[in-house]
């Protein structure tokens, strides 16, 4: 497998989930015949996730204790910044 070994694969796999999650969510890649692409590369940990994009720019919130949705975008930072 091209990630074997890697020693943060739990925290990549997590970012790109919750990017693509967040792209059929609230982008035009949810529709129908929409797409959307994803990007692990080894060398660096990049992690990158291109969607057909939406009405307003992705933020940062921050949801209290009982959405059940809303801390995607968090989750990604916090990832970042580990």
């Amino acid at each position: 497998m091209l990630l074997d070994g890697c020693p943060l694969l739990d925290e990549a796999l997590l970012a790109v989930d919750e990017l693509v999650v967040n792209a059929l969510r609230h982008t035009r890649s949810g529709q129908p015949d929409g797409t959307s692409t994803g990007e692990l590369t080894r060398s660096d940990g990049a992690v990158a996730v291109t969607d057909e994009g939406a009405p307003s720019e992705p933020v940062v919130t921050d949801a209290g204790d009982d959405p059940e949705s809303g801390r995607g975008l968090r989750t990604v930072s916090l990832l970042a910044a580990g």
